[in-house]
């Protein structure tokens, strides 16, 4: 009896997260581990985001600054979201 194979399902987290972290400044990995640690979905997104930005070639390296940048970000869209709501 053959097994029945199913379509290869990898998640690609691990991937990405590979990749943007070698792109992280030493203060901004400690600052994404801090947040990883609390916020596990807020970290997938990071991730995605930044991921996205290295694809596209716009940065070589993610400064601590850049990450707060992009997380205050963040918090405003959320906050507006909130707000329609």
């Amino acid at each position: 009896m053959q097994e029945r194979s199913e379509p290869n399902k990898e998640d690609p987290f691990p991937h990405m997260e590979a990749i943007v972290r070698q792109r992280l400044t030493k203060e901004a990995l400690q600052r994404y581990g801090n947040i990883r640690a609390a916020d596990q979905l807020k970290a997938r997104q990071i991730i995605a985001i930044l991921y996205q930005i290295i694809q596209s070639g716009k940065v070589q390296m993610i400064s601590d600054a850049q990450l707060k940048e992009m997380l205050k970000g963040m918090n405003q869209q959320r906050k507006m979201n909130i707000r329609r709501v």
